[in-house]
């Protein structure tokens, strides 16, 4: 059984209502420290929740200095969403 907690559903429901969601924008929709938030993330996509997509690399220039490094978007696992509604449906009974 997968429990979550408010914290986690405020993440889930972020990345469900913008698929593909960048770490960056979903840090700032979601509004909460770095560290917290990316251990929940990690705990998230380690039981299979949320998955996990690279895009290739842009390279920008930030600060003078060239960037190029890949992002990561993110994106609801719907099988294991649907695992969710039905624990959370049985803990109410």
């Amino acid at each position: 059984m997968i429990y979550i907690d408010g914290y986690d559903k405020e993440i889930l429901d972020a990345i469900r209502k913008k698929p593909g969601v960048t770490l960056r924008d979903l840090q700032l929709e979601v509004g909460r420290q770095s560290t917290p938030f990316r251990k929940k993330l990690k705990r998230l996509t380690e039981l299979g929740l949320i998955m996990v997509k690279e895009i290739p690399a842009i390279e920008t220039i930030s600060s003078y200095r060239l960037v190029n490094h890949p992002r990561k978007t993110f994106y609801l696992n719907k099988r294991m969403l649907k695992e969710i509604v039905r624990v959370s449906n049985d803990r109410r009974n």
